[in-house]
């Protein structure tokens, strides 16, 4: 196996293939520009097996190739049809191989790459010697009754979706664009992902578009106060940006905001609501509070030694690094 980049004359190729995944799809990459990277793993010339995306930066002729901006991960999907529990074992274990032989062998100066939590099986990375590290997510079963989610709910957000009834809270599932818009990059500041507000407002026109957005937003009278947006694939919906406004004082009203996109995707028969885990320990507590059930997945980097090392310094002094969530406890 060999992982092939995909010019962008070609990409009707990559957007082909019958395995499909949401942070993969045409309709998520096309709100991204040309630092937008597209790989496809190929078992015999020509015949591609697995794919996943990437986004390309860098500075001063060093290249870095990284999870992209507002995405949980690389959207990494593989072919089906392997029905032995070896033969599947083997065959995923084949694709990270040959990821972990790309990145081996690419020039890229630095390299940090996000895999969904049903990429289990990272040991061709850990032996060609790429650092892992395991890190967490909250995934919630949405087959339960909406009276079984707010009983597993810590006590403390029950008491505040109820004092947000209280004080006359509404809820919208209208997509206003603008209003999120505004309410996410005060949220953002001086995230680094502030830099990409052209992707984030595409990300945002794209699920105003399609019907794979949920917006819950929690309105005080007719005023945004907070708002939650998520994307959906067929089984998940996934938490991609939370926003408080914080001159309310209506630190509730975030929580109202989120719980409603729970039971909007509930309502739309989607299994698994997985709240993208932060490893902030203030926003890890928020999520768990939720009552979902701790999830790993793994996350993989390296690259040349100067900029390795660059990257290690700026995350231990708390400089911007890439996150996808921009709120604090609400």
């Amino acid at each position: 196996m060999r992982v092939i980049e995909i010019t962008e004359g070609d990409l009707g190729r990559f957007h082909q293939t019958p395995f499909q995944h949401v942070f993969s799809s045409n309709t998520w990459c096309s709100c991204y520009d040309h630092r937008l990277k597209y790989f496809l793993i190929e078992d015999q010339p020509g015949q591609a097996i697995a794919k996943f995306v990437a986004f390309q930066g860098g500075k001063f002729g060093m290249k870095t190739l990284i999870t992209p901006p507002f995405a949980p991960s690389i959207g990494l999907a593989c072919a089906e049809g392997k029905n032995n529990p070896v033969k599947q074992n083997t065959f995923k274990k084949q694709i990270i191989e040959a990821i972990a032989h790309f990145l081996k062998h690419s020039k890229y100066a630095y390299f940090k790459l996000d895999f969904d939590p049903e990429w289990q099986d990272m040991q061709p990375l850990q032996w060609r010697g790429i650092h892992t590290q395991v890190r967490y997510t909250y995934r919630l079963d949405l087959s339960v009754s909406e009276e079984s989610l707010l009983s597993n709910m810590d006590s403390n957000k029950r008491n505040k979706l109820n004092k947000a009834e209280r004080e006359g809270l509404t809820h919208s599932n209208l997509a206003q664009r603008e209003v999120v818009f505004n309410l996410i990059r005060n949220g953002l500041r001086d995230k680094p992902v502030a830099l990409h507000p052209v992707i984030l407002n595409r990300i945002l026109h794209v699920l105003q578009q399609e019907s794979i957005g949920i917006w819950s937003i929690a309105m005080q009278q007719e005023k945004a106060v907070a708002a939650t947006v998520c994307i959906t694939s067929d089984d998940c919906a996934y938490n991609l940006f939370s926003a408080v406004d914080r001159n309310t004082g209506m630190r509730h009203s975030g929580t109202f905001a989120l719980f409603n996109a729970i039971r909007s995707a509930q309502l739309k028969r989607i299994s698994t609501f997985d709240f993208e885990g932060s490893s902030v320990p203030a926003i890890e507590e928020y999520f768990r509070s939720f009552g979902g059930t701790i999830t790993p997945y793994f996350s993989v980097q390296g690259g040349s030694w100067p900029m390795l090392q660059l990257m290690k310094w700026k995350q231990k002094k708390g400089l911007p690094k890439q996150t996808s969530k921009f709120f604090k406890k609400a």
